[in-house]
């Protein structure tokens, strides 16, 4: 480990080519990656992998949201 002053290869954490920037959280040896997925142009839901050993193996993508609502859409907040 160097703190991140190197890095290893390039890993592919997702199929889907159509996703918006993605954002990274480092705790220790926990790593989390979360991003919006454009998948078919759906772009409300919200995917995140995670690693416990540092960023060598992550876990299969999972949907952490469903559809982000429209805040201008009070409709949407009596489905919550």
């Amino acid at each position: 480990m160097d703190n991140g002053n190197n890095f290893g290869e390039i890993i592919k954490l997702s199929d889907d080519n159509n996703f918006g920037e993605p954002q990274i959280a480092v705790n220790q040896n926990k790593v989390i990656v979360i991003w919006s997925g454009l998948l078919a142009k759906d772009i409300g839901n919200i995917y995140y992998v995670k690693s416990n050993d540092n960023g060598n193996i992550f876990t299969e993508p999972k949907k952490f949201c469903q559809k982000v609502i429209d805040s201008n859409d009070t409709n949407n907040f009596n489905e919550l």
